[in-house]
Protein backbone atom coordinates (compact mmCIF):
# COMPACT_ATOMS: atom_id res chain seq x y z
CA UNK A 1 0.00 0.00 0.00
CA UNK A 2 1.40 3.49 -1.36
CA UNK A 3 0.95 5.93 1.67
CA UNK A 4 0.30 9.71 0.88
CA UNK A 5 3.33 11.01 2.07
CA UNK A 6 4.88 8.81 -0.70
CA UNK A 7 2.35 10.23 -3.29
CA UNK A 8 3.07 13.51 -2.26
CA UNK A 9 6.72 13.34 -2.80
CA UNK A 10 5.97 11.63 -6.48
CA UNK A 11 3.44 14.57 -7.27
CA UNK A 12 6.44 16.74 -6.23
CA UNK A 13 8.66 15.28 -8.45
CA UNK A 14 6.30 15.15 -11.08
CA UNK A 15 5.63 18.99 -11.14
CA UNK A 16 9.65 19.40 -11.81
CA UNK A 17 8.83 17.58 -15.07
CA UNK A 18 9.02 19.30 -18.39
CA UNK A 19 6.27 17.61 -20.22
CA UNK A 20 4.16 17.90 -16.98
CA UNK A 21 1.27 20.89 -17.70
CA UNK A 22 -0.98 20.47 -13.86
CA UNK A 23 -2.86 17.50 -11.90
CA UNK A 24 -6.46 17.09 -12.06
CA UNK A 25 -8.39 16.00 -8.82
CA UNK A 26 -7.75 12.39 -8.81
CA UNK A 27 -10.16 10.00 -10.61
CA UNK A 28 -13.19 8.46 -8.57
CA UNK A 29 -13.96 4.52 -8.54
CA UNK A 30 -16.46 5.60 -11.19
CA UNK A 31 -14.44 7.00 -13.59
CA UNK A 32 -11.78 3.91 -12.95
CA UNK A 33 -14.44 1.42 -13.43
CA UNK A 34 -16.15 3.29 -16.62
CA UNK A 35 -12.25 3.34 -18.38
CA UNK A 36 -11.68 -0.13 -17.81
CA UNK A 37 -14.60 -1.26 -18.84
CA UNK A 38 -14.32 0.83 -22.18
CA UNK A 39 -10.83 0.07 -23.11
CA UNK A 40 -10.66 -3.61 -21.40
CA UNK A 41 -7.97 -3.54 -19.09
CA UNK A 42 -7.82 -3.17 -15.04
CA UNK A 43 -4.99 -0.73 -13.97
CA UNK A 44 -2.78 -2.41 -11.49
CA UNK A 45 -3.65 -1.37 -7.97
CA UNK A 46 -0.78 1.50 -7.58
CA UNK A 47 -1.27 2.74 -10.82
CA UNK A 48 -5.08 2.98 -9.51
CA UNK A 49 -3.52 4.44 -6.15
CA UNK A 50 -1.38 7.15 -7.77
CA UNK A 51 -4.12 7.83 -10.45
CA UNK A 52 -6.88 8.45 -7.69
CA UNK A 53 -5.13 10.80 -5.78
CA UNK A 54 -3.68 13.47 -8.52
CA UNK A 55 -4.08 12.87 -12.56
CA UNK A 56 -1.45 13.98 -14.45
CA UNK A 57 -1.87 16.51 -17.63
CA UNK A 58 0.86 17.16 -20.17
CA UNK A 59 1.63 16.52 -23.55
CA UNK A 60 2.68 12.86 -23.14
CA UNK A 61 0.73 11.89 -20.28
CA UNK A 62 -2.77 9.87 -21.04
CA UNK A 63 -5.77 11.81 -20.23
CA UNK A 64 -8.33 9.31 -18.64
CA UNK A 65 -10.90 12.03 -17.64
CA UNK A 66 -10.69 14.37 -20.61
CA UNK A 67 -8.83 12.96 -23.61
CA UNK A 68 -10.53 11.95 -27.09
CA UNK A 69 -11.25 8.25 -26.95
CA UNK A 70 -9.35 8.29 -30.46
CA UNK A 71 -6.33 9.55 -28.54
CA UNK A 72 -6.37 7.17 -25.93
CA UNK A 73 -7.02 4.31 -28.07
CA UNK A 74 -3.58 5.19 -29.95
CA UNK A 75 -1.76 5.15 -27.05
CA UNK A 76 -2.99 1.26 -26.13
CA UNK A 77 -2.11 0.23 -29.88
CA UNK A 78 0.86 1.67 -30.20
CA UNK A 79 3.23 -1.14 -28.79
CA UNK A 80 1.68 -3.72 -31.44
CA UNK A 81 1.85 -0.82 -33.88
CA UNK A 82 5.69 -0.52 -33.28
CA UNK A 83 6.33 -3.86 -33.16
CA UNK A 84 4.62 -4.24 -36.48
CA UNK A 85 6.62 -1.61 -37.92
CA UNK A 86 9.75 -3.30 -37.04
CA UNK A 87 8.21 -6.65 -38.43
CA UNK A 88 7.81 -4.71 -41.74
CA UNK A 89 10.47 -1.99 -41.80
CA UNK A 90 13.52 -3.37 -40.32
CA UNK A 91 12.86 -7.09 -41.11
CA UNK A 92 12.70 -8.17 -37.18
CA UNK A 93 11.40 -11.62 -36.49
CA UNK A 94 12.32 -13.12 -33.39
CA UNK A 95 13.36 -16.74 -33.46
CA UNK A 96 10.57 -17.94 -30.56
CA UNK A 97 8.23 -16.52 -32.85
CA UNK A 98 8.31 -19.77 -34.96
CA UNK A 99 8.66 -19.33 -38.53
CA UNK A 100 8.19 -15.99 -40.35
CA UNK A 101 5.40 -16.09 -42.75
CA UNK A 102 5.82 -15.11 -46.03
CA UNK A 103 3.10 -12.80 -46.72
CA UNK A 104 2.47 -9.50 -44.65
CA UNK A 105 -1.04 -10.24 -43.42
CA UNK A 106 0.17 -13.53 -42.26
CA UNK A 107 3.09 -11.77 -40.38
CA UNK A 108 0.52 -8.87 -38.79
CA UNK A 109 -1.78 -11.66 -37.86
CA UNK A 110 0.46 -13.64 -35.89
CA UNK A 111 2.37 -10.71 -33.95
CA UNK A 112 -1.21 -9.89 -33.29
CA UNK A 113 -2.06 -13.02 -32.15
CA UNK A 114 1.73 -13.02 -29.92
CA UNK A 115 0.68 -9.26 -28.55
CA UNK A 116 -3.21 -10.09 -27.81
CA UNK A 117 -1.85 -13.31 -25.52
CA UNK A 118 0.29 -11.42 -23.73
CA UNK A 119 -0.83 -9.02 -20.80
CA UNK A 120 -2.58 -5.69 -21.72
CA UNK A 121 0.16 -2.61 -21.47
CA UNK A 122 -1.26 0.45 -19.59
CA UNK A 123 0.02 4.27 -20.54
CA UNK A 124 1.89 5.61 -18.10
CA UNK A 125 3.41 8.60 -20.00
CA UNK A 126 5.16 8.92 -23.88
CA UNK A 127 6.24 5.05 -24.42
CA UNK A 128 6.40 4.20 -20.71
CA UNK A 129 3.67 1.36 -20.05
CA UNK A 130 2.84 -1.10 -17.38
CA UNK A 131 1.00 -4.54 -17.84
CA UNK A 132 -2.51 -4.79 -16.52
CA UNK A 133 -1.78 -8.59 -14.99
CA UNK A 134 -1.31 -9.65 -12.98
CA UNK A 135 -3.16 -7.08 -11.21
CA UNK A 136 -0.93 -6.26 -7.82
CA UNK A 137 1.34 -4.03 -7.00
CA UNK A 138 4.87 -3.76 -8.27
CA UNK A 139 4.58 -4.66 -12.01
CA UNK A 140 7.28 -3.30 -13.90
CA UNK A 141 7.24 -0.11 -15.86
CA UNK A 142 8.28 -1.04 -19.62
CA UNK A 143 9.64 1.46 -21.82
CA UNK A 144 8.28 0.43 -25.45
CA UNK A 145 9.73 1.97 -28.82
CA UNK A 146 8.56 -0.28 -31.51
CA UNK A 147 10.69 -3.93 -30.07
CA UNK A 148 13.46 -1.89 -28.45
CA UNK A 149 11.48 -2.92 -24.58
CA UNK A 150 13.56 -2.89 -21.33
CA UNK A 151 12.52 -2.19 -18.03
Amino acid sequence: MIDNAYLEIFVAALRKHHDFQRFESGLTDSEVANIERNFRFVFPPDLRMVLQYALPIGRSFPDWRNGPEEQLLLQLSRPLEGILFDVEANVDWPLEWGPRPADRDGRSRKVSELVGNAPRLVPIYSHRYIPAEPNKAGNPVFSVHQTDIIY
